[in-house]
């Protein structure tokens, strides 16, 4: 494990060390933290590395989705308490010099119109704008793919959907210099996500995701 910790600062780097894969407040923490304190992730994309940016349609199909969402953490704050409200602001979001995206056949309510897969990556070396097709260019607007605490109840439990102690945020509404806040479930932890992916830019209105048995 490499974390840094210079107070009030510290960075977490080798995500996949600590990455796992659903709540769970018997998971260790990965470090300890005082109320106040700056933390830097470094993290990585929806996919937990499965696809890189000579990815085609063909590793689509070959996607694991045991292995999708990872999240990183637990962090521990020091004397929270169950029944404690945390803020949580975030500072800055610095994006890889390439994103993706991807149609994953039978995933989502369109999924009877868009039934063949689609992989296609973009250049984000800009820090504000990409470029979407050919002369048409797309302002960047980045926020956390999925925030959250502990929950009080053991066990695993999915991250996927939002509940009263977070999840997966897929709304361009939270974004650098805003503020989460959560109500702790569970003494102390805090992140067990941290933050697991950046959405660079979405639609005002977006349309859910299921999985079709």
């Amino acid at each position: 494990m490499t974390i840094h910790h210079h107070h009030p600062y510290m960075t977490i780097h080798d995500f996949k060390s600590h990455s796992h894969y659903s709540w769970d407040h018997a998971l260790k923490p990965i470090a300890e933290v005082d109320s106040g304190q700056t933390i830097t992730y470094e993290i990585t994309d929806a996919s937990g590395g499965q696809f890189t940016k000579n990815s085609t349609a063909a590793d689509v199909m070959k996607l694991d989705f045991n292995k999708i969402n990872p999240v990183a953490g637990p962090i521990y704050i020091k004397g929270a308490q169950p029944g404690d409200t945390l803020e949580i602001e975030m500072i800055d979001f610095r994006q890889l010099e390439w994103g993706w995206t991807a149609l994953v056949p039978g995933l989502g309510l369109l999924a009877d119109d868009f039934k063949e897969p689609a992989f296609k990556t973009f250049d984000l070396t800009k820090r504000n704008r990409f470029e979407f097709l050919d002369g048409i260019d797309l302002f960047l607007k980045p926020f956390p793919g999925t925030v959250g605490v502990a929950l009080p109840e053991p066990g695993s439990h999915s991250i996927l959907p939002p509940r009263k102690n977070g999840g997966i945020w897929i709304y361009g509404i939270l974004s650098e210099e805003q503020s989460f806040i959560f109500l702790f479930g569970w003494k102390g932890h805090y992140f067990p996500s941290g933050i697991h992916m950046l959405h660079k830019v979405m639609a005002k209105f977006v349309v859910p995701l299921s999985r079709r048995q």
